[in-house]
């Protein structure tokens, strides 16, 4: 299972963050309470992600920032910044920013989910 989750400030809007984040990841994301979830079973929802990590060539990099977010976890964690992914680019960050990050929570092993990623 995968979950995708953020937390809408009152600066923000909703609906077109909700917009942003459903044509990155390619699933329905549901507003609840003052955040945005998506969730769903299979990697292929971070399709685009790995295309833009391969195209970008920061594999070493997402690697040693999603090793370092899931160490001590059951899963694999990842971030990205909120205000990038608006923009349509995938911006892992390490620590959440002003207005928050945005949380990929994996219930698979970070090996499994680089090998998807291909790093």
């Amino acid at each position: 299972m995968i979950e995708i989750r953020t937390k809408v400030y009152e600066t923000e809007d909703a609906d077109k963050l909700k917009k942003h984040l459903e044509e990155a990841f390619g699933i329905r994301f549901e507003i609840s309470g003052s955040e945005l979830i998506g969730k769903d079973e299979k990697l292929d929802c971070l399709s685009k992600m790995r295309e833009q990590i391969k195209s970008r060539g920061i594999e070493p990099t997402v690697r040693e920032v999603i090793l370092a977010l899931s160490k001590g976890e059951q899963g694999t964690k990842i971030k990205l910044n909120k205000q990038a992914i608006c923009k349509g680019i995938f911006n892992f960050i390490e620590e959440d920013l002003p207005l928050g990050a945005i949380e990929i929570n994996i219930d698979l092993p970070p090996e499994e989910v680089l090998n998807f990623l291909g790093i």
